[in-house]
Protein backbone atom coordinates (compact mmCIF):
# COMPACT_ATOMS: atom_id res chain seq x y z
CA UNK A 1 0.00 0.00 0.00
CA UNK A 2 2.86 2.07 1.10
CA UNK A 3 4.57 1.23 -2.32
CA UNK A 4 1.63 2.27 -4.45
CA UNK A 5 1.48 6.04 -2.80
CA UNK A 6 4.92 6.24 -3.47
CA UNK A 7 4.16 5.44 -7.31
CA UNK A 8 1.37 8.03 -7.57
CA UNK A 9 3.23 10.34 -6.02
CA UNK A 10 6.15 10.15 -8.15
CA UNK A 11 3.72 10.31 -11.64
CA UNK A 12 1.66 13.52 -9.69
CA UNK A 13 5.38 15.32 -9.66
CA UNK A 14 6.45 14.27 -13.53
CA UNK A 15 2.58 15.50 -14.68
CA UNK A 16 3.45 18.82 -13.00
CA UNK A 17 6.94 19.44 -14.71
CA UNK A 18 5.43 18.42 -18.08
CA UNK A 19 2.67 20.48 -17.76
CA UNK A 20 5.38 23.45 -16.24
CA UNK A 21 7.70 22.76 -19.51
CA UNK A 22 4.65 23.44 -21.84
CA UNK A 23 3.69 26.77 -20.10
CA UNK A 24 7.10 28.01 -20.41
CA UNK A 25 7.27 26.91 -24.29
CA UNK A 26 3.92 28.33 -24.75
CA UNK A 27 5.22 31.27 -23.46
CA UNK A 28 8.25 31.95 -25.38
CA UNK A 29 6.71 31.30 -28.13
CA UNK A 30 4.19 34.21 -27.29
CA UNK A 31 6.76 36.92 -27.17
CA UNK A 32 8.74 36.17 -30.32
CA UNK A 33 5.33 36.83 -31.76
CA UNK A 34 5.03 39.99 -30.19
CA UNK A 35 8.23 41.06 -30.86
CA UNK A 36 7.65 40.28 -34.75
CA UNK A 37 7.47 43.59 -36.80
CA UNK A 38 3.49 44.48 -37.38
CA UNK A 39 2.78 46.72 -40.17
CA UNK A 40 -0.79 45.74 -40.41
CA UNK A 41 -1.17 47.20 -36.69
CA UNK A 42 0.82 50.64 -37.51
CA UNK A 43 -1.58 50.90 -40.73
CA UNK A 44 -4.45 51.14 -38.88
CA UNK A 45 -3.29 53.65 -36.41
CA UNK A 46 -1.88 55.73 -39.02
CA UNK A 47 1.48 55.18 -37.19
CA UNK A 48 4.62 53.56 -39.33
CA UNK A 49 7.41 52.70 -37.86
CA UNK A 50 10.58 54.51 -39.46
CA UNK A 51 12.50 50.88 -39.01
CA UNK A 52 9.62 48.87 -40.88
CA UNK A 53 9.49 51.21 -43.81
CA UNK A 54 12.47 53.32 -45.56
CA UNK A 55 10.56 56.19 -47.70
CA UNK A 56 12.54 59.61 -49.29
CA UNK A 57 12.87 63.00 -47.56
CA UNK A 58 10.34 64.12 -49.97
CA UNK A 59 7.77 61.34 -49.85
CA UNK A 60 7.44 61.69 -45.73
CA UNK A 61 8.18 65.66 -45.90
CA UNK A 62 10.20 65.41 -43.15
CA UNK A 63 14.37 65.14 -42.33
CA UNK A 64 16.03 63.70 -39.52
CA UNK A 65 18.82 64.50 -37.61
CA UNK A 66 21.52 62.40 -35.36
CA UNK A 67 20.59 65.04 -31.95
CA UNK A 68 16.39 65.35 -32.72
CA UNK A 69 15.18 61.81 -33.58
CA UNK A 70 11.37 60.73 -33.45
CA UNK A 71 10.65 57.50 -33.20
CA UNK A 72 6.83 57.74 -35.63
CA UNK A 73 6.27 59.58 -38.34
CA UNK A 74 2.41 60.54 -37.96
CA UNK A 75 -0.40 61.20 -41.03
CA UNK A 76 -3.06 62.81 -39.75
CA UNK A 77 -5.69 64.88 -41.67
CA UNK A 78 -5.97 68.45 -41.26
CA UNK A 79 -9.55 69.87 -40.45
CA UNK A 80 -11.08 73.26 -38.85
CA UNK A 81 -10.29 74.56 -35.60
CA UNK A 82 -13.44 73.60 -33.68
CA UNK A 83 -12.74 74.95 -29.99
CA UNK A 84 -12.66 78.67 -29.34
CA UNK A 85 -10.22 78.14 -26.14
CA UNK A 86 -7.85 76.44 -28.95
CA UNK A 87 -8.34 78.74 -31.31
CA UNK A 88 -7.33 82.12 -28.88
CA UNK A 89 -4.71 79.65 -27.29
CA UNK A 90 -2.58 79.50 -30.69
CA UNK A 91 -3.73 83.45 -32.07
CA UNK A 92 -2.06 84.56 -28.53
CA UNK A 93 1.08 82.29 -29.74
CA UNK A 94 1.07 83.80 -32.88
CA UNK A 95 0.84 87.20 -31.31
CA UNK A 96 3.58 87.09 -29.51
CA UNK A 97 5.90 84.98 -31.91
CA UNK A 98 5.21 88.46 -34.36
CA UNK A 99 5.76 90.81 -31.64
CA UNK A 100 9.15 89.40 -30.43
CA UNK A 101 10.83 89.00 -34.13
CA UNK A 102 9.39 92.77 -34.49
CA UNK A 103 11.39 93.99 -31.16
CA UNK A 104 13.86 91.81 -32.67
CA UNK A 105 14.01 90.09 -28.37
CA UNK A 106 16.42 86.84 -28.81
CA UNK A 107 13.81 85.18 -26.16
CA UNK A 108 12.18 84.26 -29.11
CA UNK A 109 14.48 81.46 -29.61
CA UNK A 110 13.82 79.84 -27.14
CA UNK A 111 9.93 79.16 -28.34
CA UNK A 112 11.19 77.36 -31.86
CA UNK A 113 11.63 74.12 -32.35
CA UNK A 114 14.97 72.23 -31.84
CA UNK A 115 14.57 70.44 -35.26
CA UNK A 116 14.20 73.78 -36.79
CA UNK A 117 17.26 75.70 -35.59
CA UNK A 118 18.96 72.22 -35.39
CA UNK A 119 18.30 72.03 -39.57
CA UNK A 120 18.71 75.53 -40.25
CA UNK A 121 21.84 76.28 -38.12
CA UNK A 122 19.78 79.30 -35.94
CA UNK A 123 21.68 80.94 -33.47
CA UNK A 124 20.52 84.25 -32.02
CA UNK A 125 22.62 86.26 -34.60
CA UNK A 126 21.07 84.69 -37.58
CA UNK A 127 17.46 84.17 -36.27
CA UNK A 128 15.59 87.24 -37.02
CA UNK A 129 17.14 86.94 -41.06
CA UNK A 130 15.97 84.16 -41.25
CA UNK A 131 12.13 84.37 -39.77
CA UNK A 132 11.07 86.90 -41.96
CA UNK A 133 8.89 88.92 -39.95
CA UNK A 134 9.35 92.90 -40.63
CA UNK A 135 11.25 94.78 -37.86
CA UNK A 136 9.51 97.77 -35.89
CA UNK A 137 10.84 100.55 -36.94
CA UNK A 138 9.55 103.04 -33.37
CA UNK A 139 9.59 100.54 -30.55
CA UNK A 140 8.03 103.42 -28.42
CA UNK A 141 5.17 104.28 -31.20
CA UNK A 142 5.04 101.70 -34.08
CA UNK A 143 2.61 98.38 -33.10
CA UNK A 144 1.39 95.11 -35.24
CA UNK A 145 -1.98 94.70 -36.36
CA UNK A 146 -2.25 90.77 -36.52
CA UNK A 147 -4.95 88.81 -38.69
CA UNK A 148 -5.24 85.43 -38.82
CA UNK A 149 -7.31 84.33 -42.33
CA UNK A 150 -6.65 80.45 -42.03
CA UNK A 151 -6.20 78.27 -38.57
CA UNK A 152 -5.99 74.53 -39.17
CA UNK A 153 -5.60 71.67 -36.94
CA UNK A 154 -4.66 67.99 -35.96
CA UNK A 155 -4.23 65.07 -33.33
CA UNK A 156 -0.66 63.73 -33.71
CA UNK A 157 -1.56 61.92 -29.94
CA UNK A 158 -3.03 62.23 -26.79
CA UNK A 159 -2.83 65.80 -25.98
CA UNK A 160 0.00 66.65 -28.60
CA UNK A 161 -1.68 68.84 -31.72
CA UNK A 162 -0.54 71.01 -34.62
CA UNK A 163 -1.92 73.68 -36.15
CA UNK A 164 -0.79 75.58 -39.17
CA UNK A 165 -1.91 79.31 -39.14
CA UNK A 166 -1.85 81.47 -41.92
CA UNK A 167 -2.26 84.82 -41.82
CA UNK A 168 -1.31 89.29 -42.28
CA UNK A 169 0.63 91.70 -40.74
CA UNK A 170 0.57 95.65 -40.57
CA UNK A 171 2.34 97.99 -38.79
CA UNK A 172 0.77 100.68 -37.61
CA UNK A 173 3.15 103.71 -37.83
CA UNK A 174 4.48 103.31 -41.47
CA UNK A 175 1.79 101.00 -42.72
CA UNK A 176 4.21 98.15 -43.70
CA UNK A 177 2.67 95.49 -44.55
CA UNK A 178 3.70 91.31 -44.47
CA UNK A 179 2.54 87.88 -44.40
CA UNK A 180 3.12 84.75 -42.22
CA UNK A 181 3.22 81.24 -42.63
CA UNK A 182 3.77 79.25 -39.08
CA UNK A 183 3.31 75.67 -37.45
CA UNK A 184 2.54 75.47 -34.04
CA UNK A 185 2.71 72.79 -31.46
CA UNK A 186 0.92 72.40 -28.18
CA UNK A 187 1.84 69.81 -25.38
CA UNK A 188 -2.22 70.17 -23.88
CA UNK A 189 -1.02 67.81 -20.91
CA UNK A 190 2.05 70.24 -19.78
CA UNK A 191 0.74 73.45 -21.49
CA UNK A 192 3.61 73.83 -23.78
CA UNK A 193 4.38 75.02 -26.96
CA UNK A 194 7.28 75.00 -29.90
CA UNK A 195 7.21 77.15 -33.07
CA UNK A 196 8.12 75.95 -36.42
CA UNK A 197 8.31 79.12 -39.11
CA UNK A 198 7.91 79.93 -42.34
CA UNK A 199 11.44 78.20 -43.82
CA UNK A 200 10.49 75.46 -42.46
CA UNK A 201 6.73 75.20 -43.67
CA UNK A 202 7.65 76.03 -47.09
CA UNK A 203 10.66 73.54 -47.51
CA UNK A 204 8.52 70.37 -46.62
CA UNK A 205 4.97 71.57 -48.42
CA UNK A 206 3.23 72.24 -45.38
CA UNK A 207 2.03 75.70 -46.50
CA UNK A 208 0.37 74.25 -49.19
CA UNK A 209 -2.09 71.92 -47.19
CA UNK A 210 -5.65 72.29 -47.46
CA UNK A 211 -8.31 70.82 -45.34
CA UNK A 212 -8.86 67.36 -45.30
CA UNK A 213 -4.92 67.26 -46.64
CA UNK A 214 -2.83 64.67 -44.89
CA UNK A 215 0.72 66.20 -42.78
CA UNK A 216 2.87 63.72 -42.37
CA UNK A 217 4.95 64.91 -38.99
CA UNK A 218 7.77 63.85 -36.68
CA UNK A 219 6.42 65.19 -33.27
CA UNK A 220 9.35 66.79 -31.31
CA UNK A 221 9.79 66.13 -27.80
CA UNK A 222 9.14 69.78 -26.20
CA UNK A 223 11.22 71.11 -23.77
CA UNK A 224 9.66 73.42 -20.97
CA UNK A 225 11.16 76.76 -20.53
CA UNK A 226 10.41 80.15 -19.13
CA UNK A 227 9.47 81.34 -22.62
CA UNK A 228 6.94 78.31 -24.04
CA UNK A 229 4.43 78.29 -21.68
CA UNK A 230 0.52 79.14 -22.31
CA UNK A 231 -2.71 79.07 -20.55
CA UNK A 232 -6.26 78.47 -21.12
CA UNK A 233 -8.42 81.50 -21.02
CA UNK A 234 -11.75 81.43 -21.92
CA UNK A 235 -13.44 84.02 -24.41
CA UNK A 236 -16.56 85.00 -23.70
CA UNK A 237 -19.37 85.84 -26.34
CA UNK A 238 -18.95 89.59 -26.44
CA UNK A 239 -14.38 89.09 -26.69
CA UNK A 240 -15.59 86.58 -29.58
CA UNK A 241 -17.71 89.04 -31.40
CA UNK A 242 -15.39 91.76 -30.98
CA UNK A 243 -12.49 89.98 -31.73
CA UNK A 244 -14.51 88.88 -35.42
CA UNK A 245 -15.20 92.75 -35.73
CA UNK A 246 -11.92 94.09 -35.35
CA UNK A 247 -10.43 91.08 -37.66
CA UNK A 248 -12.78 92.49 -40.47
CA UNK A 249 -12.00 95.73 -40.08
CA UNK A 250 -8.44 95.34 -40.36
CA UNK A 251 -9.16 93.18 -43.68
CA UNK A 252 -11.65 95.48 -45.31
CA UNK A 253 -9.23 98.59 -44.74
CA UNK A 254 -6.22 96.94 -45.87
CA UNK A 255 -6.48 93.49 -47.41
CA UNK A 256 -10.19 93.23 -48.89
CA UNK A 257 -9.50 90.47 -51.34
CA UNK A 258 -9.22 88.24 -48.17
CA UNK A 259 -12.72 89.63 -47.18
CA UNK A 260 -14.02 88.70 -50.59
CA UNK A 261 -12.24 84.78 -50.30
CA UNK A 262 -14.24 84.97 -46.48
CA UNK A 263 -17.49 86.07 -47.54
CA UNK A 264 -20.42 83.09 -47.17
CA UNK A 265 -20.70 81.66 -51.04
CA UNK A 266 -24.29 82.08 -51.35
CA UNK A 267 -24.36 85.59 -50.12
CA UNK A 268 -21.57 86.45 -52.24
CA UNK A 269 -23.01 84.88 -55.13
CA UNK A 270 -26.58 87.23 -54.82
CA UNK A 271 -24.85 90.36 -53.58
CA UNK A 272 -22.40 91.07 -55.74
CA UNK A 273 -22.13 88.19 -58.88
CA UNK A 274 -18.15 88.82 -59.14
CA UNK A 275 -14.82 90.37 -57.30
CA UNK A 276 -15.26 93.38 -59.29
CA UNK A 277 -18.83 93.88 -58.64
CA UNK A 278 -17.77 93.82 -54.50
CA UNK A 279 -14.14 95.84 -55.48
CA UNK A 280 -16.96 98.75 -56.65
CA UNK A 281 -18.53 98.26 -53.47
CA UNK A 282 -15.67 98.26 -51.05
CA UNK A 283 -14.80 101.97 -53.04
CA UNK A 284 -18.62 103.17 -52.65
CA UNK A 285 -18.67 102.66 -49.23
CA UNK A 286 -15.18 103.66 -47.50
CA UNK A 287 -17.33 106.23 -45.90
CA UNK A 288 -19.01 103.35 -43.87
CA UNK A 289 -16.47 100.50 -43.71
CA UNK A 290 -13.76 102.38 -41.20
CA UNK A 291 -16.04 100.16 -38.43
CA UNK A 292 -14.27 102.18 -35.45
CA UNK A 293 -16.16 99.87 -32.73
CA UNK A 294 -18.53 97.32 -32.24
CA UNK A 295 -21.63 98.99 -31.31
CA UNK A 296 -23.71 95.98 -30.55
CA UNK A 297 -23.84 92.42 -30.68
CA UNK A 298 -26.42 89.15 -30.30
CA UNK A 299 -25.68 85.30 -30.96
CA UNK A 300 -27.86 83.75 -32.68
CA UNK A 301 -28.28 79.13 -33.30
CA UNK A 302 -28.73 78.19 -36.68
CA UNK A 303 -29.38 74.78 -38.01
CA UNK A 304 -25.68 73.81 -38.53
CA UNK A 305 -24.22 77.38 -37.53
CA UNK A 306 -24.11 79.68 -35.09
CA UNK A 307 -23.71 83.75 -36.21
CA UNK A 308 -22.34 86.65 -34.35
CA UNK A 309 -24.51 89.42 -35.71
CA UNK A 310 -22.61 92.50 -34.77
CA UNK A 311 -23.69 96.58 -35.73
CA UNK A 312 -21.70 99.66 -36.44
CA UNK A 313 -22.19 103.00 -35.09
CA UNK A 314 -24.15 103.72 -38.18
CA UNK A 315 -26.43 100.54 -37.30
CA UNK A 316 -25.10 98.67 -40.21
CA UNK A 317 -25.34 94.83 -39.02
CA UNK A 318 -22.50 92.26 -39.70
CA UNK A 319 -22.46 88.91 -39.44
CA UNK A 320 -19.84 86.04 -39.04
CA UNK A 321 -20.90 82.46 -38.90
CA UNK A 322 -19.72 78.99 -37.52
CA UNK A 323 -20.29 76.45 -39.24
CA UNK A 324 -20.57 73.17 -37.48
CA UNK A 325 -19.15 75.06 -34.28
CA UNK A 326 -15.36 75.09 -35.69
CA UNK A 327 -14.52 78.54 -35.04
CA UNK A 328 -11.72 78.67 -37.89
CA UNK A 329 -14.47 78.06 -40.71
CA UNK A 330 -16.47 81.16 -40.10
CA UNK A 331 -17.81 83.08 -43.15
CA UNK A 332 -19.02 86.98 -43.53
CA UNK A 333 -22.29 88.62 -44.69
CA UNK A 334 -21.84 92.50 -44.90
CA UNK A 335 -25.29 92.97 -43.79
CA UNK A 336 -28.66 91.13 -42.93
CA UNK A 337 -30.92 91.91 -45.95
CA UNK A 338 -29.15 90.32 -49.06
CA UNK A 339 -30.38 87.04 -47.64
CA UNK A 340 -32.58 86.80 -44.48
CA UNK A 341 -31.01 84.39 -42.11
CA UNK A 342 -33.25 81.50 -40.22
CA UNK A 343 -33.78 83.06 -37.18
CA UNK A 344 -34.72 86.51 -38.93
CA UNK A 345 -37.68 84.52 -41.20
CA UNK A 346 -39.01 82.83 -37.69
CA UNK A 347 -39.29 86.71 -36.16
CA UNK A 348 -40.30 88.42 -39.71
CA UNK A 349 -43.32 85.69 -39.76
CA UNK A 350 -44.63 86.16 -36.15
CA UNK A 351 -44.99 90.07 -36.80
CA UNK A 352 -48.30 91.76 -37.49
CA UNK A 353 -48.65 93.50 -41.25
CA UNK A 354 -47.96 97.01 -40.22
CA UNK A 355 -44.24 95.55 -37.92
CA UNK A 356 -43.43 94.38 -41.15
CA UNK A 357 -44.22 96.88 -43.04
CA UNK A 358 -41.97 98.73 -41.02
CA UNK A 359 -38.75 96.12 -40.44
CA UNK A 360 -39.09 96.45 -44.48
CA UNK A 361 -38.33 100.37 -44.57
CA UNK A 362 -34.98 99.24 -42.30
CA UNK A 363 -34.11 96.81 -44.68
CA UNK A 364 -34.43 100.04 -47.36
CA UNK A 365 -32.42 102.41 -45.22
CA UNK A 366 -29.21 99.68 -45.15
CA UNK A 367 -29.72 99.68 -48.64
CA UNK A 368 -29.67 102.98 -49.46
CA UNK A 369 -26.81 103.53 -46.58
CA UNK A 370 -24.70 100.74 -48.20
CA UNK A 371 -25.59 102.33 -51.80
CA UNK A 372 -26.64 98.84 -53.17
CA UNK A 373 -28.91 100.25 -55.82
CA UNK A 374 -29.58 97.25 -57.64
CA UNK A 375 -31.17 95.69 -54.30
CA UNK A 376 -33.39 98.95 -53.96
CA UNK A 377 -34.18 98.50 -58.15
CA UNK A 378 -35.13 95.19 -56.99
CA UNK A 379 -38.03 95.83 -54.65
CA UNK A 380 -39.11 98.93 -56.30
CA UNK A 381 -43.02 98.68 -57.79
CA UNK A 382 -43.04 97.86 -61.24
CA UNK A 383 -45.40 100.48 -62.41
CA UNK A 384 -43.13 103.05 -60.40
CA UNK A 385 -40.06 101.88 -61.57
CA UNK A 386 -41.37 101.96 -65.61
CA UNK A 387 -42.32 105.67 -64.54
CA UNK A 388 -39.47 107.17 -63.04
CA UNK A 389 -36.53 104.91 -63.64
CA UNK A 390 -35.44 103.11 -66.64
CA UNK A 391 -31.81 101.70 -65.40
CA UNK A 392 -29.83 101.36 -62.39
CA UNK A 393 -28.06 104.58 -63.49
CA UNK A 394 -30.91 106.98 -63.10
CA UNK A 395 -31.86 105.54 -59.70
CA UNK A 396 -27.97 105.87 -58.33
CA UNK A 397 -28.22 109.32 -59.39
CA UNK A 398 -31.73 110.46 -58.23
CA UNK A 399 -30.85 109.31 -54.62
CA UNK A 400 -26.94 110.99 -54.77
CA UNK A 401 -28.88 114.05 -55.36
CA UNK A 402 -31.78 113.64 -52.75
CA UNK A 403 -30.34 111.36 -50.15
CA UNK A 404 -27.12 112.10 -47.41
CA UNK A 405 -24.15 109.46 -47.46
CA UNK A 406 -25.41 108.35 -44.24
CA UNK A 407 -29.13 108.48 -43.33
CA UNK A 408 -31.42 107.50 -40.27
CA UNK A 409 -35.26 107.22 -41.18
CA UNK A 410 -37.80 109.16 -38.81
CA UNK A 411 -41.38 108.14 -39.33
CA UNK A 412 -43.38 110.54 -38.41
CA UNK A 413 -46.68 109.10 -39.16
CA UNK A 414 -47.74 105.52 -40.72
CA UNK A 415 -51.10 104.53 -42.32
CA UNK A 416 -52.67 102.20 -44.63
CA UNK A 417 -53.93 102.05 -47.79
CA UNK A 418 -57.29 100.48 -48.60
CA UNK A 419 -55.63 98.72 -50.91
CA UNK A 420 -53.32 97.55 -48.35
CA UNK A 421 -50.24 99.53 -48.73
CA UNK A 422 -48.26 101.04 -45.77
CA UNK A 423 -47.49 104.40 -46.23
CA UNK A 424 -44.77 105.98 -43.70
CA UNK A 425 -44.40 110.17 -43.59
CA UNK A 426 -41.01 109.96 -42.79
CA UNK A 427 -37.73 112.27 -42.40
CA UNK A 428 -34.76 111.12 -44.04
CA UNK A 429 -31.79 112.60 -41.53
CA UNK A 430 -28.07 113.14 -42.12
CA UNK A 431 -26.21 111.05 -39.18
CA UNK A 432 -23.27 112.92 -40.05
CA UNK A 433 -25.25 116.43 -38.97
CA UNK A 434 -28.53 115.15 -37.26
CA UNK A 435 -29.81 118.69 -38.09
CA UNK A 436 -30.36 117.92 -41.81
CA UNK A 437 -32.99 116.27 -42.99
CA UNK A 438 -35.48 115.69 -45.93
CA UNK A 439 -39.00 115.34 -46.16
CA UNK A 440 -39.88 111.69 -47.65
CA UNK A 441 -42.58 109.59 -48.36
CA UNK A 442 -42.55 105.95 -48.64
CA UNK A 443 -44.94 103.51 -49.41
CA UNK A 444 -44.24 99.39 -48.45
CA UNK A 445 -46.12 96.83 -50.35
CA UNK A 446 -45.90 93.16 -48.45
CA UNK A 447 -46.08 90.04 -51.40
CA UNK A 448 -45.06 86.50 -50.65
CA UNK A 449 -42.99 85.19 -47.86
CA UNK A 450 -40.39 87.94 -46.41
CA UNK A 451 -40.59 90.02 -50.48
CA UNK A 452 -42.04 93.26 -50.60
CA UNK A 453 -41.96 96.23 -53.24
CA UNK A 454 -42.17 99.72 -52.62
CA UNK A 455 -42.10 103.35 -53.63
CA UNK A 456 -41.02 106.85 -52.79
CA UNK A 457 -41.19 110.79 -53.34
CA UNK A 458 -38.91 113.38 -51.35
CA UNK A 459 -40.75 116.66 -50.95
CA UNK A 460 -39.13 119.75 -51.96
CA UNK A 461 -39.51 121.11 -48.33
CA UNK A 462 -36.40 120.50 -46.35
CA UNK A 463 -34.71 121.57 -42.77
Amino acid sequence: MKKNKQIISILIIIVTVIILLILVALDSLNNLETNKPRANKATTNNIIPINDTIKTEEELGIYYHEDIQSSHVYEKKLRYVDNSIDYFIVSDIISNYINLAGYRDTKLINTLSKTYISEYGITEGTLFNRLNIMKLGNLDEYYYNIVITDMLKTEIENNIEVYIIKGNYRIVGNEQKGSFEVMVELDKLNNTYIIYPEEYLRNRGFNKLYLNDVINFTKEDIEENDYNKFKYLLRNDVEIATYFFRQLRELINYYPDKVYEKLNNEYSSKKFGNKNEFNNYIEQNKHRLELKNINEYKVKKGSNYTDYVCSDKYNNIYIFRILNEAISNYTIFLDDYTIMTEYDIEYYNELSDDSKATYNLGRFRQMLNSKDYSAIYNVLDNTFKNNNFTNIGNLKNYFTDNAFELNNIIINDESESEEGYYIFDCKLQNISNTEETKNMVIVINLTEETNFTMSFSFNETSE
